[in-house]
């Protein structure tokens, strides 16, 4: 029986007995003890230059598939998985603000609404969002037939209500949350939530949520 200098891979040699079967099974043996593993802590075998194999860091240039449809997804500078690979049905967060103290909401024009929460200034892609709004107590004014709006706007003009509470006797409060879906075109755009009463003065209740029983934050948030 012989052996390859480099590796000692058995073969036989002309004069021993045939058997085929044991040293084609000695043979694949040793190349298996020979060859070392594909990967090793975020190292693999690779070829240069000048087609020596050897343990180099894993690439994603390596990776063919990488960031790629049924692939496996890569990260950005921050650590993240970047929202172009995430699957079409993964919520993404563009914007989130809240409130954690009361608003004031005076009887004036639905034109001289009084600002709740804006979601500031978002880059829009052009896609489909949803906005949502979300109040833990909404009150009108305590005068009979007091009514509480809260509408959304765009970039400064009303383009709709979200909410719409009438007080058929003395004060009536209640829990809001509203959703609405929207396509702003491409480019930076600012949501927010505004509120105007009609009779007497009503109010949006807003805290911390800090402490047992307490109220919590109101919020706008803009998602797709």
């Amino acid at each position: 029986m012989g052996t390859t200098t480099i590796h000692g891979l058995r073969y036989p040699e002309a004069a021993d007995p045939a058997d085929v079967p044991t040293d084609m099974n000695e043979l694949a043996t040793d190349v298996d003890n020979a060859l070392p593993p594909v990967s090793v802590n975020g190292r693999w075998l690779k070829g240069g230059s000048s087609g020596a194999m050897s343990w180099q860091p894993i690439a994603v240039g390596d990776l063919s598939f990488a960031g790629q449809p049924s692939g496996v997804a890569t990260l950005d500078a921050s650590g993240k998985v970047p929202a172009a690979q995430l699957p079409a049905s993964s919520t993404i967060e563009a914007a989130y603000a809240q409130i954690t103290s009361a608003v004031s909401v005076s009887v004036v024009a639905a034109a001289s609404a009084v600002n709740v929460v804006s979601a500031g200034a978002v880059t829009f892609d052009g896609s489909v969002y949803v906005v949502e709004f979300y109040a833990p107590s909404v009150q009108t004014g305590a005068t009979s037939g007091s009514q509480l709006v809260i509408s959304l706007w765009l970039d400064g003009a009303d383009i709709g209500r979200m909410a719409h509470i009438i007080s058929p006797g003395a004060l009536m409060a209640a829990s809001v949350y509203a959703r609405r879906r929207v396509q702003p075109a491409a480019g930076s755009h600012t949501y927010q939530a505004k509120a105007w009463s009609t009779v007497s003065a009503g109010n949006i209740q807003a805290g911390t949520g800090t402490t047992a029983d307490s109220v919590s934050p109101a919020f706008i948030r803009i998602s797709r």
